[in-house]
């Protein structure tokens, strides 16, 4: 293959994978996931559905043509114009920018906040009213310390009357939709 038919391939597969980078890249951040509307057969992950890393996906794919064409378009000069020197260096870059990619995935899942695998833990914990629960059923928001955290969690009560902010009150049931049914605390108000 001629030098300037390889730097052309290059540069096909560059630009456009740049482009479509950049297009998620900006989609990520005005909260757009780049998959919105779109199903896979396949989703790459064999071991648990539980993970949010994924190693074939369109972003990880993306991501190593990029390293790939930039690599080796980068160091295609540097050596003499070795195309073998060019495709290995850039197949390193892409893992590399792909492992990158990865471990931005598993840093960023860490920052949510842990699944409540068993809600009917908390029945029996006091907690704040966060915004007032109206009462008759209405739903209103508490404040309660869950696995060492303050979370905020849907709340009403069966009382007829309601319970302002910053009232203590007792957990006394979850219904199925992850709404905690709550009580005025007789002795803490």
């Amino acid at each position: 293959m001629t030098e300037q038919l390889f730097q052309n391939i290059l540069l096909y597969i560059a630009i456009p994978s740049s482009a479509i980078f950049l297009i998620m890249t900006i989609m990520s951040f005005v909260g757009m996931d780049s998959t919105d509307g779109v199903e896979a057969d396949f989703n790459g992950d064999l071991d648990n559905d539980s993970s949010p890393i994924q190693l074939f996906t369109l972003r990880n794919l993306i991501s190593f043509l990029m390293g790939l064409s930039w690599g080796g378009l980068m160091i295609f000069e540097d050596f003499g114009k070795s195309q073998i020197y060019a495709i290995l260096f850039g197949v390193i870059i892409g893992i590399l920018i792909v492992c990158l990619n990865l471990l931005f995935i598993y840093l960023s899942s860490k920052l949510h906040s842990p699944h409540i695998t068993d809600m009917k833990s908390i029945i029996g914990n006091t907690a704040t009213v966060y915004l007032t629960i109206p009462g008759d059923n209405k739903i209103g928001s508490i404040s309660v310390i869950l696995d060492g955290a303050l979370k905020q969690l849907k709340a009403i009560t069966n009382d007829n009357l309601p319970i302002p902010t910053g009232s203590i009150v007792d957990i006394v049931d979850i219904l199925d939709n992850d709404i905690v049914v709550v009580t005025k605390n007789k002795i803490l108000n």
